[in-house]
């Protein structure tokens, strides 16, 4: 009876013991098991991959030549540093070239393997096999992180069987080591930056909140209050009040875990009057567009030095026609300096007369602050401001700077023919002038400085010899002209007859020429390109 109940205790006892070794098995990975994976390393991936190891058994393991790494395909493991033999509780790495990563950690301390792979950047299995057997395998996916950022996938408890994996928190991993623990989160701390406190009814303030800092260098959010009044989620944001009184503004800044909140009070004082003359101007528009007047515009420029809010400012034509700026139009009525801003008329329904108008700029008072009276608009042109005048241009600089109309000028070209002597007709041509803004161009031909024709081309003869400054203006429909000067110089025919006829050594008679046709006394630069062109007008060679 005695020996059942020792066998009875013994049994339970049996089973007692298998159990807590089977909960103890269960609870603790055994054998060899993957630590540490560096899959996608940032920038280029080629020999820049490794694996860390971690030996989880109570002995000494030894890596000889039949051990294997797997990634799909089995690779030899060289052992390149350390010994082969992996003591208890340690590490090791296998990396895919030994020299990039003893460049990246000169101070790795354990055993170095090397071996031909390269790991997948979305997913992939590892293994290491001993011949056949199986040692130690793991999957891994990039949505747990590492992915192209420095970092590497750690085992967060190396004792633990369940897939407890995190991003490493340090920059190139932990190799050799326990994994990275998160550091320890600070608030931020909130900082409200304002000129001043004290502003006037209508004054825009600009709140900004880039002072504020974190020493964790987390992304910020920012919550802006004014009591009830508005609010905002902007680093920089923009308020004008309408009524005066003493205000509290909040700023909570938050990095997503902790926040940290400042308040200041403003003080907003009744509206003072503010002179806008030569601080916001009409700058540019068009009255005459191209087909449809629907498409209309005025535009505004701010000259000024600070920012004005066009709220309650209208413009006005000759007619009364009158243009409110509201918020309900736009969505942002702020004018920055040196800022543009359009009024379309499909908005302010102001239509700009194609004969002539005027406009008028008024401020929120009620103070007539710009005006500008055109007429005759051409079709597509628009009336734009340069610095005190008034251009028509069609270069049309919608929210831009505006650009005067660039019109060359014309190109006058002389062309002369005939006898350069007294009583023989001498024919003048500006044929070959031209116009490279096309359209037609218009002559003036003047002798001496006075008028002599308007004509394309015409005839004279000169009664008396000596130089003749001959002048041609021509003149296109933008009113540009271009002009050229030339000097002739005509001989009295009777004397170069007589001379002619009395030197044999000339093969002149009375009725063979030649003329200077061009002189160039004054180049640009060196006057070595000075030159004297000839010119034979007869029908056969004259020997010079």
């Amino acid at each position: 009876m005695k020996s059942k109940i020792q066998n009875f205790y013994f049994t339970i006892f049996i089973i007692f013991f298998a159990t807590l070794l089977i909960f103890i098995n269960t609870s603790r990975a055994q054998g060899l098991i993957f630590s540490e994976i560096m899959y996608d390393p940032q920038g280029t991936d080629t020999g820049n991959e490794w694996v860390e190891v971690f030996n989880n058994t109570s002995s000494t393991l030894s890596i000889t030549n039949d051990f294997r790494f797997n990634n799909g395909t089995n690779h030899v493991m060289n052992l390149i540093s350390g010994i082969s033999d992996i003591d208890s509780l340690n590490f090791f790495i296998i990396t895919n070239n030994s020299q990039n990563f003893l460049n990246n950690y000169p101070n790795y301390p354990s055993t170095l393997f090397e071996s031909s792979f390269s790991l997948n950047n979305t997913s992939g299995v590892i293994k290491i096999l001993q011949e056949t057997n199986l040692l130690a395998d793991q999957s891994y996916e990039n949505i747990l992180g590492a992915n192209d950022n420095g970092k590497s996938l750690e085992r967060i408890d190396l004792f633990l069987m369940d897939n407890n994996w995190q991003e490493s928190y340090i920059v190139g991993g932990t190799p050799g080591l326990f994994s990275s623990v998160a550091p320890e989160n600070t608030a931020p701390v909130s900082i409200i930056n304002v000129s001043t406190t004290t502003f006037y009814v209508g004054d825009l303030i600009s709140f900004d909140a880039s002072s504020s800092t974190d020493e964790g260098l987390e992304d910020l959010s920012y919550f802006w209050s004014i009591e009830d009044i508005t609010s905002s989620t902007d680093k920089i944001f923009n308020h004008s009040f309408t009524n005066p009184g003493i205000y509290n503004v909040e700023l909570i800044v938050s990095d997503g875990f902790l926040q940290d909140s400042e308040n200041i009070s403003i003080s907003i004082l009744e509206n003072k009057q503010i002179d806008y003359t030569n601080q916001i101007i009409i700058n540019e528009f068009l009255a005459n567009p191209e087909g449809s007047d629907t498409t209309e515009w005025i535009e505004l420029k701010n000259v000024g030095d600070n920012i004005i809010n066009l709220e309650n400012f209208y413009i006005k034509d000759v007619s009364g026609k009158k243009y409110t700026f509201s918020p309900n139009d736009f969505d942002d009525l702020n004018l920055e300096r040196e800022g543009f801003f359009i009024v379309d008329y499909t908005i302010s329904g102001i239509t700009l007369n194609n004969s002539s108008d005027s406009l008028y700029l008024f401020d929120k008072n009620d103070n007539k602050i710009f005006e500008i009276s055109y007429s005759n608009p051409e079709e597509g042109f628009s009336y734009a401001y340069f610095d005190g005048f008034w251009e028509w241009t069609n270069i049309l600089t919608k929210n831009a700077e505006n650009q005067k109309q660039i019109i060359n000028k014309p190109e006058a070209i002389i062309d002369i023919s005939g006898g350069f002597f007294t009583e023989s007709e001498i024919n003048f041509s500006a044929a070959n002038s031209y116009n490279s803004n096309g359209g037609e161009l218009s002559y003036k031909w003047y002798i001496n400085n006075y008028l002599k024709s308007r004509e394309e081309q015409f005839q004279t003869k000169f009664e008396t010899s000596g130089t003749k400054i001959i002048k041609l203006v021509v003149i296109n429909s933008d009113n540009v002209s271009g002009e050229n000067i030339q000097s002739i110089e005509i001989k009295d025919s009777k004397n170069f007859s007589t001379a002619s006829s009395s030197t044999s050594s000339c093969n002149f008679d009375g009725k063979s020429k030649i003329i200077i046709s061009e002189i160039f006394p004054n180049p640009k630069g060196v006057d070595d390109a000075e030159f004297i062109e000839l010119y034979n007008p007869n029908e056969f060679e004259l020997d010079l």
